[in-house]
């Protein structure tokens, strides 16, 4: 992996400071466990058979600040509720993967922008620099805060999600939460003859985008069960349309990981290139290891849905 590592996204300052944050990153314990990551590709593999559906929410791009216990109950209780619905409406199980506890890095066009006639860096979220003006400077030990705020932010949801919040009495008073009134507005008899059974039991995954790969690589580990190649800070990673290149180094990463791997595809797609991309992340044609993220907007999304 190293060898495609040679460049890196941000351009770090201090080398001393990078170097001991790695060795430190590297010796963290796992954010996830690769037994979890099975776990989801075999619920992935009931969606390839049209038995199972994915709810995948969260932020753009997560702030450290979010890792509160309130942030997280809420977030927690959407989760709850959309899930609850999505069940109900699609009459299947429904495989919950959040958006959270990693997204940190914000992918941009532009390596500076010009804000009152001096150029500075673009804010490439948190893990590497601030959003303020005076904290723009990338700062390799902002990785440290970020698996801070991803192991505050994971531990909170499992306690809130495997803590009883899958019942009936808890969809119920989150319902008559003034954030969902909108649920209401749209169907006043929401919930009324459903079967809780239906959503009694189930895990609660994470995702991030594999964009800065100084972070995903600290994490990278071999299964001790196995032999194979997990990344553990996340259990689903995905391709931005940035990086969603044959020849991109994410490309490389993501190819040598044993993870289940999603792949954002927009508007601008090359259909052969996608192909070729598809191989080399699962040259063993498995089931529940890629899962396509369009994001053709609905202007666009029959045409191109059907092209794809």
């Amino acid at each position: 992996i190293r060898k495609f590592m040679k460049h890196y996204e941000p351009q770090w300052k201090e080398h001393s400071e990078y170097k001991s944050t790695i060795e430190k990153l590297s010796s963290q314990p796992a954010l996830v466990f690769a037994g979890e990551t099975r776990r989801l590709k075999t619920q992935l593999t009931k969606v390839s058979e049209k038995n199972a559906f994915i709810l995948q929410a969260g932020e753009c791009a997560e702030m450290f600040e979010y890792a509160n216990g309130k942030y997280i109950h809420d977030y927690v209780r959407l989760m709850c509720i959309l899930r609850a619905y999505l069940t109900s409406k699609l009459d299947l199980q429904v495989i919950p993967i959040g958006r959270i506890a990693g997204q940190y890095a914000k992918p941009r066009s532009n390596q500076f922008e010009r804000i009152n006639g001096i150029d500075y860096e673009t804010f490439k979220g948190e893990i590497i620099n601030g959003y303020t003006i005076d904290a723009r400077e990338p700062d390799p030990k902002r990785m440290i805060s970020a698996y801070n705020s991803a192991s505050k932010t994971l531990n909170l949801i499992r306690g809130f999600w495997y803590g009883g919040y899958n019942t009936e009495e808890f969809i119920i008073e989150s319902i008559k939460n003034q954030m969902f009134q909108q649920f209401l507005e749209i169907e006043p008899n929401l919930f009324k003859e459903f079967d809780y059974k239906k959503i009694s039991s189930s895990d609660f995954f994470i995702s991030h985008e594999a964009l800065l790969l100084d972070y995903e690589y600290a994490f990278t580990r071999v299964d001790t069960t196995t032999g194979d190649i997990y990344n553990s800070s996340t259990h689903f990673l995905w391709l931005g349309e940035r990086t969603r290149s044959i020849s991109s180094r994410q490309v490389e990463y993501l190819s040598m990981i044993s993870n289940p791997i999603g792949i954002k595809v927009g508007p601008d797609f090359d259909g052969e290139e996608l192909i070729q991309i598809i191989k080399k992340l699962n040259p063993k044609q498995e089931k529940g290891k890629i899962v396509l993220i369009t994001r053709f907007g609905k202007e666009k999304v029959k045409e191109e849905l059907s092209r794809l």
